[in-house]
């Protein structure tokens, strides 16, 4: 089976079609990582002119373009850590740089300073927020 993506095109399309019927929405893009996604930031650059937007990302992906491309007012970026995909020092490196080109424009990214830990992910589970390292025997369910 391949995958299919819907085009630019057709996403503007969609949700021209929801802003003439209803006005400004809001979206939130989480799950997965949306920057990798063929052509996310056109996308975005061009729906937040009607739409407002959050994005989560685990900054795993290139964001290039994104700062210089969209209204920091209406795009908001979320960034979050995933100790299973990347280590802590790229992440900061990678948010860091992030957070010197939205300065560059007016825009201000903020980080999150803590991650929920718990020894598994399922509901009821014992859970703890700390600031830094991960505990051995505990994972990082986000920040």
């Amino acid at each position: 089976m391949e995958n299919r993506f819907f085009s630019v095109k057709e996403l503007i399309q969609a949700w021209a079609r929801i802003y003439n019927m209803y006005g400004q929405s809001h979206i939130d893009i989480l799950g997965g990582e949306p920057f990798l996604y063929p052509n996310f930031v056109e996308f975005i650059s061009e729906v937040s002119t009607m739409h407002t937007v959050n994005i989560n990302t685990n900054l795993s992906c290139a964001v290039d373009g994104l700062v210089e491309k969209c209204n920091p007012s209406r795009v908001k970026v979320i960034p979050t850590f995933h100790p299973v995909f990347a280590r802590m020092d790229d992440f900061l490196d990678k948010a860091e740089e992030f957070v010197e080109q939205a300065k560059d424009i007016g825009c201000e990214l903020v980080l999150p300073v803590d991650t929920v830990i718990a020894k598994e992910c399922k509901v009821g589970v014992e859970s703890r927020v700390v600031s830094g390292d991960i505990e051995p025997d505990w994972e990082g369910l986000d920040i």
